[in-house]
């Protein structure tokens, strides 16, 4: 039985490989390190809804508004218009790369509880228990926290977004976005919101000039080639038909205007996978969401 519901749930969490992708790689000693127990200043940070990157009920962070933003900047203070927007986002991203600051990371995954799951035709109960091993397999927020990641000055920064690309955004395309906003904050920082629309089967840029893909552009996604690979490996498995979605893709980034450095980056990135196929025998047909949450902060220029 304990094989059974394993292979079960690696039929299932399949799709949450591309959150783990990052743990896949091999990284030297010299690029990461881990850093011990975060302290007041690592657990509060990002508590706060302005500085969250968590997912709202409308599917962006911090409850942005997913309705249109004037394409018109005013005269003085922060642009508006979502090309201007995109525009600033790349240029402090870009920066980034080209500094190499210092700065901690933790990642965690989240899988919805059961009001947020969608609809599970065959095999409930099958799923139900494949959840339960998924969620062991997975990175809890208090353990990231704990363990945050730590990248020294002057290291390669293919681990910030965009991985393994010199630019720290590829997207050039303001049809690409849901929703953006940028607001001038009491401090003097500004911060920017930028949400991108749905896309099946994104691809990550790599090292290419033109990403193959919006979300791959700015986030992680993972290559539909790793999970077909992924889904051919499974023994026992026979799959009829898969979708892959990432929607609601969220970047949230805090920066100083005049000097460009960033004070935080939050990029919240939300799965769905569509299977229906037999495992074993058994049928199965559901639809499921995974959650992945990254932040990047105490930049050091």
């Amino acid at each position: 039985m304990k094989n059974f519901v394993k292979i079960i749930s690696l039929a299932l969490v399949f799709v949450m490989v591309f959150t783990l992708a990052s743990c896949k790689k091999e990284r030297t000693e010299d690029e990461i390190t881990t850093a011990p127990p975060a302290g007041e200043t690592e657990e509060t940070a990002g508590e706060t809804g302005e500085e969250s990157g968590t997912t709202g009920e409308d599917g962006v962070a911090g409850g942005e508004t997913t309705e249109p933003v004037s394409e018109e900047a005013p005269a003085d203070g922060p642009p508006s218009g979502k090309a201007e927007i995109l525009a600033l986002y790349t240029e402090v991203m870009n920066k980034a790369k080209e500094d190499k600051p210092a700065y901690k990371k933790y990642e965690y995954q989240e899988v919805p509880g059961d009001e947020l799951n969608r609809v599970i035709k065959r095999g409930k109960g099958a799923v139900s228990a494949a959840l339960a091993v998924a969620n062991t397999l997975m990175t809890s927020e208090s353990k990231a926290k704990a363990s945050p990641e730590v990248s020294a000055k002057g290291s390669d920064m293919r681990w910030f977004p965009v991985y393994n690309n010199a630019r720290g955004c590829l997207v050039t395309d303001t049809g690409a976005i849901k929703s953006a906003s940028c607001e001038k904050l009491a401090n003097g920082n500004y911060k920017i919101t930028i949400t991108l629309y749905e896309e099946q089967d994104p691809e990550p840029a790599g090292s290419a000039s033109v990403a193959p893909s919006n979300t791959g552009g700015m986030f992680y996604p993972l290559s539909k080639a790793d999970i077909d690979a992924t889904i051919e490996s499974l023994p026992g498995v026979t799959v009829d038909y898969y979708g892959f979605f990432m929607h609601d893709c969220t970047a949230v980034l805090e920066f100083d205007p005049a000097t460009k450095h960033i004070v935080y980056l939050d990029q919240t990135m939300t799965a769905r996978v569509e299977m229906g196929g037999r495992i074993i025998g058994i049928n199965l047909e559901f639809m499921q969401e995974l959650y992945n949450t990254m932040r990047c902060y105490d930049f050091e220029y």
